[in-house]
Order: structure tokens, then C-alpha cells, then sequence
């Protein structure tokens, strides 16, 4: 691997991704996981106007 890059088997990042997949999902549909999914559009929503309005200090 001297270039940094992994030769994974496709048939092994689908098994992950079954595996993982109802997990998000499970996280995003809870109560938890929307609060957090808000506070995180909340802030990337403040960057956004941040950068396209820039204060003077």
C-alpha cells in the first residue's frame, strides 16, 4: 500500500454498508439524531451566511 490507497473487495464494503446502513437510519428517525441533525444544519446554515456576509470587526 505505499500509494495510500486500499484495495478493499467490493463484496466487503457492501457487507459493511448493509451492516451499517439501518444503524444511520435508526439514528436519523430518533428523536436524538434529528435534534442532532438540526443543530448541525443550524451551524452549517451560520457558516454560510458568514461567508457571504462577511462582518467588519
Amino acid at each position: 500500500m505505499p500509494d495510500g490507497k486500499f484495495n478493499i473487495p467490493q463484496s466487503e464494503i457492501e457487507s459493511l454498508s448493509r451492516m451499517l446502513l439501518p444503524k444511520i437510519q435508526a439514528f436519523y428517525a430518533s428523536e436524538d439524531g434529528k435534534a442532532q441533525y438540526q443543530r448541525w444544519l443550524d451551524e452549517e446554515n451560520a457558516e454560510c451566511n458568514n461567508k457571504e456576509n462577511p462582518q467588519e470587526k
